[in-house]
């Protein structure tokens, strides 16, 4: 796949050469909470943005009509297609291969801080996403000490990752047609939208 516009591939490399073992370095998790941040079951499609080998979209699976992974990186595309329940897509969260609201949940899970072109991503996912649907992320929260260790080790691997803080993120939804709120438990936090029925409610911000 080839690089247009200022997208960057930044750790394409990295999840290449993971793949084979992802799973068994990063073991797959649950957590209930996303069941309720989601607003699941839903009977649409939910799309898990750098889903990756689909460990935490296998959760999802009986709570959806439709699970859709989409990551950038074949190779762990192909770990995923090796477990049952999924649609798959190669593509980037920056440009994201999908009509204008078309998709009834979003899920990001660990991974808004590996791309890019971070505001780019979160204007796609309120652009696919249906009107009174719902998107999560979730993200590690930089202010714990174990979350800085882990952002000093991805720079010292070369992954470039950029950690933002919930309050952050929020911020790049300014103007978007997305009621925005946020969550958190030690060490973790969630951005969860909501699209808005009516787009022109949204005045300079939807938080």
């Amino acid at each position: 796949m080839k690089s247009k516009g200022n997208v960057d591939y930044m750790s394409i490399d990295h999840f290449r050469w993971l793949a084979p073992g992802y799973d068994v370095l990063f073991k797959p998790r649950f957590d209930k909470s996303w069941l309720r941040l989601l607003d699941l079951p839903v009977e649409g499609t939910l799309l898990d943005i750098g889903g990756g080998t689909g460990r935490l979209s296998q959760y999802f699976t009986t709570q959806a009509g439709q699970v859709l992974i989409l990551d950038v990186t074949l190779a762990m595309l192909r770990q995923a297609q090796r477990k049952n329940g999924f649609m798959l897509a190669q593509g980037a969260a920056e440009q994201l291969p999908f009509a204008n609201s078309s998709v009834e949940r979003v899920a990001m899970i660990d991974a808004l801080h590996h791309l890019g072109d971070q505001a780019r991503a979160v204007s796609e996912m309120a652009r696919i996403l249906t009107p009174g649907g719902v998107l999560m992320i979730e993200e590690p929260d930089i202010r714990s000490l174990g979350i800085k260790v882990l952002a000093l080790a991805e720079k010292a691997l070369g992954m470039r990752s950029r950690f933002l803080r919930g309050e952050e993120i929020m911020e790049l939804f300014r103007g978007l047609p997305v009621r925005i709120t946020l969550e958190a438990k030690k060490g973790i936090f969630w951005i969860i939208g909501e699209k808005l029925n009516d787009p022109m409610g949204c005045e300079t911000a939807c938080s």
